[in-house]
């Protein structure tokens, strides 16, 4: 059986009833973002997922605000939410190819999305900022233990050394980085399918998955454990042009 894939990146579904619980990270990236917003500024969030985030920031009606979306499930529900505010989307673009013009935004920000190092410079003006928060690729792998499925390793060597190697040769200059070595903690096996949902790219063989065994196999599991513990960890660096 096919289970449709969730989308946006709001899991309050699960967070507010406690059925999934993260521990605390020793930085916040709302805070982070808000810190270097300023009147009129000109933001990109790249991956916005739904448009969660920005729907979230005070004052976003006196920003321009641009969007990056490629997952299709979610382009419909980020189009409504950055309309209702005069957002703009984008979904047909690639990583080393977006269609800004050279030092167009004062911000980029990214959350658990990819990027290419060098279109991020050449968009931002001088003195723009970049913020990004990454999960390091270790993550999550403890589920796919437990699945009994392989996880994609194309993401096993991504951390917060690997990335600040990319920085090095170009002119950021790193205002502030930081790494943290958390859990996330499911208590039940419809939480913990809501979640693989949301992330299908975590594992080689997803367009495969039959959901009604992996159900049975939770539900087998959590009927002996009453949660699951799951490796969280990231990594957060601020930049400027």
């Amino acid at each position: 059986m096919q289970e449709e894939k969730a989308t946006g990146w709001d899991f309050s579904y699960l967070t507010n009833t406690g059925r999934m619980m993260e521990s605390p990270l020793p930085w916040n990236y709302f805070v982070m973002v808000c810190r270097h917003l300023k009147p009129g500024c000109t933001l990109l969030d790249l991956g916005t997922g739904g448009g969660e985030f920005l729907s979230l920031l005070p004052g976003k009606e006196q920003f321009r605000i641009y969007a990056t979306e490629g997952y299709i499930p979610n382009v419909v529900l980020a189009q409504k939410r950055l309309h209702s505010f005069g957002g703009t989307l984008v979904h047909e673009y690639t990583d080393d190819n977006l269609p800004f013009e050279d030092n167009y935004f004062d911000m980029v920000i990214d959350r658990h999305e990819s990027y290419d190092l060098k279109e991020v410079y050449r968009i931002l003006k001088p003195g723009g900022h970049f913020i990004t928060q990454q999960v390091d690729g270790r993550s999550d792998i403890s589920i796919a233990e437990v699945l009994g499925v392989k996880p994609n390793e194309e993401f096993l060597h991504w951390n917060i050394d690997y990335a600040l190697q990319q920085f090095a040769p170009t002119a950021f200059s790193i205002l502030h980085q930081q790494d943290d070595y958390g859990f996330m903690r499911f208590y039940d096996a419809e939480a913990l399918l809501f979640y693989i949902r949301s992330m299908p790219y975590l594992f080689e063989e997803y367009d495969s998955f039959d959901f009604e065994q992996l159900s049975a196999r939770l539900s087998d599991y959590f009927a002996l454990h009453t949660f699951l513990d799951v490796q969280k960890d990231r990594f957060i660096i601020v930049a400027q042009k």
